[in-house]
């Protein structure tokens, strides 16, 4: 029902135009009377309705023909975007080196071979919930048949002393993971 109506608009619009244009008339002239396009004067005939083209008038409005809404709460549902295929992130090695006062970690990507990945080590400290959390990042790069974290290092500065969680988390465009939980403790 809506869309005919709209069609109707449509075909009356382009009708009405049609009709004004068809008399040969131009925009730059009246349909209504005479005028001026270039200091000459010119008589513009107004044509009659044909029996196809009907004409609104102020007298008869049409209360359908815009209609405003609120815009919708939530948008068209789009597709979702494709699931990253499961990663399997071993973190081979953490420890606390005392001589260089920094948290080592080593890791690797098991049977995925590809250079476009960030490796993250996140530090959680275990006793204190709800503290924030200490990063450090790097970029993967492609090994034989693994993908390598390299050595990761987070300065005991940006550390308190006490117990940490840690886990390797792994991420690029097509796979994503994280290792186990793996506790450390900071001197």
């Amino acid at each position: 029902m809506r869309v005919s109506k709209v069609a109707a608009m449509v075909f009356l619009v382009v009708g009405t135009l049609s009709a004004c244009f068809a008399s040969g008339a131009d925009p730059g002239t009246s349909s209504a009377g005479t005028g001026t396009r270039g200091g000459t004067s010119t008589a513009v005939q107004p044509t009659a309705p044909s029996a196809t083209t009907a004409m609104p008038t102020a007298a008869t409005p049409t209360p359908d023909a815009t209609t405003v809404r609120a815009a919708p709460t939530s948008p068209p549902s789009a597709p979702p975007p494709p699931a990253l295929a499961r990663a399997t992130v071993v973190l081979a090695s953490l420890l606390f080196d005392q001589r260089a006062q920094e948290v080592q970690a080593a890791g690797y990507v098991e049977s995925i071979v590809e250079d476009d990945g960030t490796c993250t080590l996140t530090l959680t400290a275990t006793a204190t919930a709800g503290a924030p959390a200490v990063l450090g990042v790097r970029p993967a790069a492609a090994d034989a048949s693994t993908t390598s974290c390299g050595s990761l290092t987070i300065p005991r500065s940006a550390l308190s002393s006490g117990a940490w969680t840690a886990v390797l988390t792994y991420a690029s465009a097509l796979h994503s993971g994280s290792s186990a939980p793996t506790p450390i403790q900071v001197p």
